[in-house]
Formats: structure tokens, sequence, C-alpha cells
């Protein structure tokens, strides 16, 4: 009992760690709009990503690893999703909306893959994640609308927002794909992590170049700090933290930890942004966090049972 407890509490750290870093990354994507393109994030979080899992591959795993993938227009896709387009629309999304508004519609997440997961791949929804997809439905639009319901009505939301939600579907679609390519085996978490960034850093280069021409990058101390931690931080050491913790209490248990972002997130804007939280975005972020608790709950029970 005392070592299960400990994992748990080292679990715990590495998990808030986690969900905190990934946070920031919010918030510094927020700050370097001001400085440089979306793209040209993406594309150095790829090529860092790229050379520290490749050495992590070289040195510790098997190095067959493209011998070993067991379908090709899966991995494709996978790369595209979550490394390519996710990134992109979020930190253009970034661009248009508020740190507030990523942090809580980021929350859908679990519901948007399990939607995902009913349409491409023929899973059926429990009644608690039709309730919990509802829920959050409602809570995404009352944000996204701005608690205006004259907006609600008409559809009318803000770019940065539709941006946000694009890339959450897209990580969703991400994870879907990695359940199934790890699902034969071949591939461990860590492999299919590295597998979408080689794969990824040869084409977003180009595109980043290209949109260089178009928003001019602006290289300053603060830049190259704000590149490092994203590099570092949300990209490296979130990939190892994460993947340990949800090997020390699974997955299931591991997920719950995600409902703390916004919290983290609502802390932070506050702090270096100043940004308002309106009553919208508390009524909305308790639906769309409650829903998303309430499914990962459901889920630890349902496994437990």
């Amino acid at each position: 009992m005392a070592a299960n407890k400990a994992e748990h509490i080292k679990a715990l750290i590495l998990l808030n760690t986690t969900c905190l870093l990934w946070a920031a990354n919010i918030l510094f994507g927020r700050l370097l709009r001001d400085f440089i393109g979306p793209l040209f994030i993406v594309s150095v979080r790829t090529a860092a990503g790229t050379l520290v899992f490749g050495v992590v591959v070289w040195l510790f795993g098997r190095r067959d690893l493209f011998r070993r993938i067991p379908s090709w227009p899966l991995v494709m896709v996978m790369a595209l999703c979550g490394v390519i387009l996710f990134q992109m629309l979020f930190y253009y999304g970034l661009r248009y909306t508020t740190m507030l508004n990523a942090g809580i519609i980021n929350s859908f997440i679990p519901i948007a893959t399990a939607l995902l997961s009913m349409l491409f791949f023929g899973a059926s929804l429990s009644r608690d994640q039709w309730l919990a997809a509802l829920a959050t439905i409602i809570g995404i639009g009352w944000i996204m609308s701005g608690g205006d319901l004259n907006a609600l009505i008409k559809f009318r939301f803000n770019i940065g927002d539709w941006l946000i939600l694009g890339a959450v579907f897209s990580w969703a679609m991400y994870g879907i794909l990695g359940k199934r390519l790890m699902g034969t085996g071949e591939l461990t978490a860590m492999e299919f992590s590295a597998l979408g960034l080689f794969i990824a850093v040869l084409p977003v280069i180009p595109f980043a170049v290209w949109e260089a021409t178009i928003i001019p990058p602006q290289i300053n101390q603060f830049v190259l700090f704000a590149l490092a931690f994203v590099c570092i931080g949300p990209t490296i050491l979130c990939m190892f933290w994460w993947n340990r913790g949800v090997q020390l209490i699974g997955p299931a248990h591991a997920a719950i930890y995600m409902n703390t972002i916004p919290v983290y997130v609502v802390i932070l804007s506050y702090i270096f942004v100043g940004e308002p939280v309106g009553w919208h975005h508390l009524g909305g972020g308790v639906l769309v966090v409650g829903a998303s608790l309430y499914v990962g709950l459901s889920s630890i029970r349902a496994g437990q049972a």
C-alpha cells in the first residue's frame, strides 16, 4: 500500500506539472503572436522534438521503427492531425481569441474523441457520454458567443474560437489513430510520439518559410526564451512526464488531470495578461469541465466494475 500511495503522489506531481506546462504553452502562444507566426512556432517545436526523440529512440529504443509501421496511411494522417494541424490551428486561433476561451474549449477533447469514434469507427456512446456531449456543446456555445444569446441564435462566433475547436477535433483524431496503431503491439507510446514528429518535420518547415514572407519574424530575447520554453516544456518534458504518469496510475485516472488545464489557464491569464473572467466563462466552463470530469469518472467506474 505504501508503494501504491507513493506512486499516486508521484503521478499527482508529474501530471499536474504537465498540465501546468500545457497551460503555459497557451500563454506563450498568445504572447508570441506579436512577434512570430504560428507555423514558425510549429516548425521550431517539431524540429526540436524530432532531434530529442530521435536521440532517445536511437539510444534507448528499437532502431527498426520505420520497418514496424503497421499502416503508413494511418501514420501519415496521424502526423498531419496531431503534429501539424493541431498546433497550426491552435496557435492561429490564439491570434484571434482569448487564453480563457482557448483553455476551456480545449477541455472538449474527451467528448470530441468519443464523437469521432462513433462517427468514423462505429463506437457506441453510453448515456453518460451523450449527456456529457450535450452539456459540453451548450457550454462551448455559451463561451464562444460571449454569453450573448443573440449571437448564439445567429451562430455568430469568433474565428479564433472556431480554429481552437478545429484543433480540438484534430487532436481527438490523433488520439484515436494512436490508440489503433499502438493496439497492434508494434509501437510503444514513445515510438508513436516520435514517429509523428519525424514525419511532420520536413513538410512543416517549407510552410514556415512561406509564412515568414507574410509574417516576418521579430526575434529578440523574449522570443528566444519563449521558444526555448515551448520546445523543452510542452514538447519534450510533458511527453515523458505524461507517459510516466499514465504508466503509474493508468490512462483513465490520468485523463482526469486534463481538467486542471482551464484552471491553470485562468490563473496564468489573470497574472500575465490580465484577461477578465466573464460569467460566460464561469458558466460555460463549469459545463465543459464538469462534463469531461463526469465522463472520466464514469470510465473509471466502468473499468472497475
